[in-house]
């Protein structure tokens, strides 16, 4: 009768850890502010430091590439913008990452030009995503 008590009980810690880990594993989106990030350069960058909440690429400039890392990494939703002449042409050196946390909101002018390269362009307004 012991050992079905132990084991019943271990059987119940085990559940309850692995229902803690499970909630860890999965980034929460609150109900706080989106985070802004306006992207202010057609480079291809990478951001310098994911995760620290600021979009730079280490020039003090905000790449949609980089904006998009620093969107990901901080797991709450963000909104990116541009701030961009109008007509510009942002190539991609390789693809982008799947945005996970962000809208991203594009002007209306559809002056923005996507370049992917290998025939993959992307031009007009820039959708909500």
């Amino acid at each position: 009768m012991k050992n079905a008590r132990s084991l019943y009980l271990l059987l119940i810690l085990t559940i309850s850890l692995l229902s803690l880990l499970d909630l860890a594993a999965v980034p929460e989106v609150s109900g706080a502010p989106a985070t802004p990030f306006t992207v202010n350069s057609a480079g291809d960058d990478n951001d310098d430091f994911t995760g620290d909440g600021i979009c730079d690429d280490g020039t003090g400039k905000c790449t949609l590439r980089a904006a998009i890392e620093e969107s990901n990494a901080l797991a709450v939703l963000s909104i990116i913008n541009f701030s961009l002449p109008s007509p510009t042409t942002i190539y991609l050196d390789n693809s982008l990452d799947y945005v996970n946390y962000a809208d991203i909101i594009g002007p209306d002018d559809l002056g923005i030009t996507i370049d992917g390269g290998n025939g993959h362009v992307y031009q007009g307004e820039i959708p909500t995503v």
